[in-house]
């Protein structure tokens, strides 16, 4: 997953994957259950190869929590088209996201 540290950043993610899907991770700093996350989330989406998937660290991005409204983490959003698609904050239900993920 790479890392995201800058608003102009982000904003060229999302405008640049307006036709693929893309898993985002929210993570806050000294959170074990968010690298507990992260590490799933890099096996997980190893087989979803069409998704690009990325972090934001809220300790490097602290704006991203009201830009899209986070406020617990780990949160994972999923985007499609620009827009969100699905939500989760920390007890992430992996069966949702590949439900998620197979009907996009």
């Amino acid at each position: 997953m790479e890392e995201i540290t800058s608003a102009e950043e982000l904003e060229k993610v999302l405008d640049g994957n307006m036709q693929e899907a893309l898993l985002l991770l929210i993570k806050a700093p000294r959170c074990t259950v968010c690298e507990a996350v992260e590490q799933q989330l890099t096996s997980f989406m190893k087989a979803y190869s069409s998704v690009k998937g990325n972090k934001i660290s809220l300790e490097k991005m602290p704006s991203v929590s009201g830009e899209f409204l986070v406020f617990t983490a780990p949160t994972i959003l999923i985007f499609k088209g620009g827009k969100e698609v699905w939500r989760g904050s920390r007890f992430i239900s992996y069966e949702e996201i590949k439900r998620v993920l197979r009907n996009m």
